[in-house]
């Protein structure tokens, strides 16, 4: 009789009280997800307010997956059988594979909102940058800078449209635009920085032939009185003519209107050599007072 009863399988109350553990386990383990997908919104709309100041959008998949919870939580908590749950559990399982996916690239949507608001700040000063350099170009009447300034505005065009771009994909497609204002942005600031330093090279060089011209007459009277006191100068005067020659090849390409990368590798050469004759001037406390020649250039 009994291996009728084990050939027959489980007993209906057997079938019942498993049937309630398996309920039990279910839906403590949904329970997990309606703390999770509560969590999950409540952190979603805190985000949602802050980004949607700088444009950037929640994903569509994410909201539409947190659109589902609320009727998911509801049907977890009415149910009161397993099978009620079996019939939702595929979507459960769906909608917090979504969110699993996408709770730690939050991280990534709050830092494309703050870089865009930095681009937008930066791109105002790219506006100030146009506007100093045209009064720099227009009142250097030495070297022709159009060139270069057309270069600098096409180049400011250039990154403001693709700040444009990123800020359209920014709605719908954050990793694109991520990607778009990290690699294209922001990758390409160096560009617009060599041009700019350039430009302000050449300027400051014009600006400063005077003072260049009379620190050579400084360092020759220096040298001078060096060799009236027996002391041997033959180094310092090689220096001096060396740079003499740099500066009177710098005064030709600013004549010229010489390309401006040419120009700036002729005058790192010239402040080279003013260096290591000012030193070598220094050892017998003959630098004094001498004019700065503001240089900036990029490498």
């Amino acid at each position: 009789q009994q291996m009728n009863r084990q050939q027959q399988g489980p007993s209906e109350e057997d079938t019942k009280k498993m049937d309630e553990r398996r309920f039990k386990d279910m839906k403590k383990g949904l329970s997990q997800f309606s703390s999770g997908a509560k969590m999950m919104k409540r952190n979603i709309a805190k985000i949602k307010i802050a980004n949607s100041k700088c444009g950037v959008g929640m994903p569509e998949e994410l909201e539409n997956a947190l659109t589902q919870t609320d009727s998911l939580v509801a049907k977890i908590n009415a149910a009161k059988t397993a099978d009620e749950l079996d019939e939702i559990i595929s979507d459960v399982q769906d909608v917090g594979s979504v969110m699993q996916d996408w709770g730690p690239r939050m991280g990534d949507l709050s830092r494309l909102c703050q870089m865009l608001k930095q681009a937008d700040r930066d791109a105002k000063q790219f506006d100030r940058s146009v506007k100093r350099i045209e009064n720099q170009v227009k009142a250097n009447k030495k070297v022709d800078l159009s060139e270069l300034l057309a270069e600098y505005k096409t180049a400011v065009s250039a990154q403001k449209e693709v700040l444009a771009q990123a800020k359209e994909l920014a709605k719908t497609d954050a990793d694109s635009a991520l990607s778009k204002i990290e690699d294209d942005f922001y990758g390409n600031m160096d560009n617009l920085g060599n041009l700019q330093m350039q430009i302000d090279t050449i300027v400051n060089i014009s600006k400063g032939i005077k003072d260049i011209t009379r620190e050579l007459n400084n360092f020759t009277s220096q040298i001078k009185s060096l060799t009236k006191k027996k002391i041997d100068t033959a180094d310092m005067q090689e220096l001096l003519s060396a740079l003499k020659s740099q500066v009177e090849e710098i005064k030709t390409l600013i004549k010229d209107k010489a390309d401006a990368e040419e120009l700036a590798s002729k005058i790192e050469w010239a402040v080279d050599t003013r260096e290591v004759l000012q030193d070598a001037l220094q050892e017998y406390d003959m630098i004094k007072t001498t004019p700065h020649i503001k240089v900036c250039i990029r490498h």
